[in-house]
């Protein structure tokens, strides 16, 4: 999916990596995160994406009808909760990602890109 385009859906991924990235204005192309198993694309309350999002991988998502999930959410409670939760770890891991591309050296950055796979490896290992 292209940044600016309108979606009707939000999708969680099932398997697989999903790279999130935007476009410059030079023309160079900027990875701002990558979605594993679990990690939702898109908003429920937005119907445009604001990431270029490519499949880095093979993968197998899960695709809502944006109205039907949102009116979901409104009748479960609990799946409210746990999509906040999931938001938090997302931007923990913006955090992370932040940093990583911060000004550290390149086997730095090599190092902490592996620490954060492990971490959400654990993570989805914990859900399951």
């Amino acid at each position: 999916m292209q940044r600016g385009a309108v979606v009707g859906f939000v999708t969680s991924v099932v398997t697989g990596v999903v790279s999130l990235s935007k476009t410059l204005e030079d023309g160079r192309i900027q990875t701002v995160g990558l979605l594993l198993a679990s990690d939702f694309i898109g908003r429920p309350e937005r119907d445009v994406i604001d990431f270029d999002v490519t499949a880095t991988t093979d993968v197998v998502l899960c695709c809502f009808e944006r109205r039907r999930f949102k009116a979901m959410l409104e009748h479960t409670p609990h799946l409210s909760h746990r999509l906040l939760e999931m938001t938090m770890d997302e931007l923990d891991a913006a955090h992370n990602w932040m940093l990583l591309l911060g000004r550290k050296t390149a086997r730095e950055r090599l190092a902490s890109f592996l620490e954060l796979l492990a971490r959400a490896r654990s993570r989805l290992r914990r859900r399951a």
